[in-house]
């Protein structure tokens, strides 16, 4: 990457499993955390684009990644979006990524520094959050490779919006037009009643029924749903901080009108799934959170082709049960494509971007102001106006203008930061799906995989590494370079592939540090001969930490120190050098990597500094 000499894919990508498969990465962190994930492709894209998976994935994690570290309560928020922008070859369309949270903001004089490797916005961020700022860097420069800028805008206290965008090119896209029409014949014209307790997952689920041509409803409270169940055809429950009685009774009523019910569950823990098991017999299904739309829509269609194996018996509650025999449903229109495939309306350009090396230009926030008063009636909307942003959502809509800066507006709630009809303006309502026209560069290669290449990196990473530990011969390597090692390691699967391939080698005591103020102290209470360093922790990273324990003049013997980082930059070799580490290596760390380092530390005096 710092040589410029990295090669970038050129492949068919599924834009809405790109986001949806980088948000399950962080699905676990944000619900331990009781943070909102969600994210929403705008209909007016193509499902499929020509890019680089991997790389686009590396910047959205990153985003997303520190989204979740700075954010405390509230919730993360990913949108991909349609924009024109006017270049040397006239209007040029692009995908517009964006990352909004509700986190602790960046103060206005600290924005231009952000994308500088080593920088942060104080050493108390430092210290509270870890990192080095590396993050950022890497994803300015894979941006710019694929013709592209990273930028954001923030206030201290409110929250940010990271986005970066990168040019449109069309890929094919025919088997998936296809079965996803099969699944909305199924669907349409069918009755929906859904529950969701956070506005932002409750208006995500209504813009898509409703895009599906349901007719649908929204509960207020659960404990409401078995009442209004009469002529329901499909019910949506997420079961997020719900009592667990309400929830079950409702899938039981649901159960026994034979209606099909899908339960939106966190990825908190296993004490979920057992609770919302679901009913012998009944058509009932889970469906991780974050919503994902497409997963969403075919579940439901199978649902409600599926017939109940048996009947359930109505559960005998103080509430008289619906009844059984569901109203007659009026006969939907028939399903034509061509509708779903009209041509898209003009996109007018969005606000210009703010690029990391300069102040905010007047220009560029005139706009916002301008549409900052309607944002600002809008956010007195009550938090659960669902019926409300379904109108508000039908109206005609100005082109997205990001509310930034200081136009951001108070949260309505510790849950909400994204008022019902403001929300509106964020997700505007679907246009009929665009007829994109496919170069024919792009449909020459529509016969390669768009799935290649796309496993998670940190899959690849542990598959490759315990393939290669599986054959090593660990033991005569460690006798005959005997040390004592302290692996300073944040990450517990990290944690464990390094001292897995450690003991392989035959090195059967690894210490461990979670991070490097406990690598500090316990250099200083234990000898140890090799220290091998993350760069990136919590509380102390890797290079203060060496600097530290450089410091120490009371050590009789300094250890060699090796970094271990999966960031190779210069300027990130150059900060390790200068810190007094002895050497280097990239994550994913190898057995070989090991062969190699371990006795050129041992024979070598542990005070050389690597070379630069």
């Amino acid at each position: 990457l710092e040589s410029a000499k990295m090669e970038l894919e050129n492949l068919p990508v599924d834009l809405e499993g790109l986001l949806a498969e980088t948000a399950d990465v962080f699905a676990f962190r944000a619900a331990e955390k009781n943070l909102e994930l969600n994210f929403h492709v705008d209909s007016a894209l193509p499902r499929m684009f020509m890019g680089d998976f991997q790389r686009v994935k590396q910047i959205l994690v990153n985003l997303i990644g520190n989204a979740i570290k700075f954010t405390e309560q509230g919730e993360i928020l990913v949108l991909g979006r349609h924009v024109t922008r006017t270049t040397a070859n006239g209007d040029t369309p692009y995908i517009h990524f964006s990352v909004r949270d509700t986190g602790i903001g960046i103060p206005p004089d600290k924005l231009g520094q952000l994308f500088q490797a080593f920088t942060q916005v104080d050493a108390t961020t430092t210290r509270k959050y870890g990192g080095t700022g590396l993050g950022l860097a890497i994803s300015r420069k894979l941006c710019r490779m694929m013709g592209g800028e990273v930028s954001v805008v923030s206030e201290a206290g409110r929250g940010s919006d990271f986005f970066f965008e990168l040019p449109l090119r069309v890929a094919p896209d025919d088997a998936g037009k296809e079965e996803e029409y099969g699944w909305l014949e199924t669907v349409q014209g069918k009755s929906a009643l859904y529950f969701c307790k956070h506005p932002t997952a409750q208006q995500l689920i209504g813009q898509y029924l409703s895009q599906w041509h349901m007719n649908a409803q929204v509960a207020n409270t659960v404990a409401e749903i078995p009442a209004r169940l009469q002529g329901v055809s499909l019910l949506i429950v997420d079961v997020t901080e719900q009592p667990v009685e309400d929830v079950q009774a409702a899938f039981q009523y649901a159960a026994a009108c034979d209606i099909a019910t899908v339960a939106l569950v966190p990825l908190s823990g296993a004490r979920n799934r057992e609770r919302f098991a679901g009913l012998p017999g009944a058509r009932y299904t889970r469906l991780s959170k974050p919503v994902k739309r497409r997963e969403t829509l075919g579940t439901i269609a199978e649902l409600m082709r599926a017939r109940s194996a048996r009947p359930v018996p109505v559960p005998q509650l103080s509430m008289p049960a619906p009844a059984l025999a569901q109203q007659p449903q009026p006969a939907p229109p028939s399903y034509n494509p061509a509708t779903y495939a009209a041509p898209m309306p003009p996109t007018q350009a969005a606000v210009p971007m703010v690029t990391p090396s300069m102040p905010i230009r007047q220009e560029a926030v005139a706009p916002m102001q301008a549409f900052q008063p309607a944002v600002a009636a809008m956010s007195t909307a009550p938090a659960n106006a669902g019926s409300a942003f379904m109108s508000a959502a039908n109206a005609p809509v100005e082109p997205v203008l990001p509310v930034y800066g200081a136009q951001i507006q108070p949260p309505p709630s510790p849950q909400s930061s994204i008022p019902a009809a403001a929300f509106a303006e964020m997700v505007p309502p679907p246009p009929p799906e665009p007829t994109w026209q496919v170069p024919a560069e792009s449909a020459a290669q529509g016969s390669r995989s768009a799935a290649a290449g796309h496993d998670a990196q940190i899959s690849q990473s542990t598959t490759r590494a315990l393939a290669k530990s599986a054959s090593a011969n660990g033991p005569s390597f460690g006798d005959s370079y005997p040390a004592r090692i302290l692996l300073v390691e944040d990450q517990p699967l990290n944690q464990k592939i390094s001292s897995m391939l450690l003991q392989r080698l035959g090195y059967g005591q690894i210490d461990i540090a979670n991070n490097g103020q406990e690598a500090v102290e316990m250099v200083s209470q234990r000898a140890y001969e090799i220290v091998f360093m993350d760069l990136q922790m919590p509380v102390m990273g890797g290079v203060d930490a060496t600097r530290e324990i450089r410091g120490n003049f009371l050590l009789k013997n300094q250890p060699a120190i090796i970094a271990m980082t999966g960031h190779a930059l210069t300027g990130v070799r150059e900060s390790c050098r200068e810190a007094g580490m002895n050497d280097f290596l990239t994550k994913p760390v190898s057995l070989d990597d090991f062969r190699r380092v371990i006795p050129k530390c041992l024979n070598d005096s542990a005070l050389t500094p690597m070379a630069p």
